[in-house]
């Protein structure tokens, strides 16, 4: 609950072969799981990592 309102999280860990992660979390209210469906898996789908710029990279 959030704020009295029942609330669903969701919760995706995406990893890249190479290391990187990416953490997202959706917070809906409870009534709202219906309408949103399938959304956060299109999203998640669409993800796309860039390539890494070793000149930008910390030494």
């Amino acid at each position: 609950m959030e704020g009295g309102l029942p609330v669903v999280r969701f919760y995706y860990l995406i990893a890249a072969p190479t290391g990187e992660q990416l953490v997202v979390s959706y917070i809906l209210a409870a009534q709202d799981v219906p309408s949103f469906g399938e959304e956060d898996v299109a999203m998640m789908k669409s993800l796309r990592w860039l390539p890494v710029n070793q000149a930008a990279l910390p030494r």
